[in-house]
């Protein structure tokens, strides 16, 4: 048990400093669990507990939610057999407000206006094709294939006879014709 408690008291810690290191040190949620099976098994259960220190009472309640746990997936329980631990778990969460999405502008009526044209090979051939620039693009935008929307890390290639449609969030939604 001595053993196991400083297993989980590392395992936090390390947690908890990688957190901070990332600016993230406020509402902490730490979430431990030991990773059981019958001895000769191949295979283990994931068993959570809430203690804050592992005890000879509380490590009875451990192993007896472990005999449950096994009966309720496989089946059966082997009450009295050795148990093995194969890991100690410990997840720490900062708990953060949801983000708030920003979303784009509304076109309101107004077109979306190409940067650029070139010719592109599509299946049809190749083809005079219309080049926009995504951050240009606002809510409500429409554009008809073919065309290409060019950024940074990526270009989006709408098909002739498709047409993509620029949502709230900025999502290029692309359907067919």
């Amino acid at each position: 048990m001595e053993r196991a408690n400083e297993a989980f008291q590392e395992l936090i810690e390390k947690g908890i400093n990688d957190l901070a290191s990332q600016g993230y040190t406020d509402n902490l949620e730490i979430i431990t669990s030991i990773e059981m099976r019958y001895l000769g098994q191949n295979y283990e259960l994931d068993v959570p507990f809430t203690y804050d220190e592992i005890n000879d009472e509380n490590m009875k309640k451990i192993w007896n939610k472990f005999h449950e746990m096994h009966l309720a997936r496989f089946g059966f329980k082997i009450d009295g057999e050795v148990m093995e631990i194969v890991n100690y778990k410990a997840t720490i969460i900062s708990k953060q407000e949801k983000p708030k999405v920003k979303e784009v502008e509304n076109a309101n009526d107004r077109e979306a206006i190409p940067v650029d044209h070139r010719y592109v090979y599509f299946d049809e051939g190749s083809l005079l094709t219309a080049i926009y620039d995504r951050e240009e693009l606002l809510d409500g935008h429409v554009i008809h294939g073919p065309a290409i929307i060019e950024e940074n890390a990526s270009s989006t290639v709408i098909k002739p006879d498709y047409k993509a449609q620029i949502d709230s969030l900025g999502n290029i939604r692309i359907e067919k014709k």
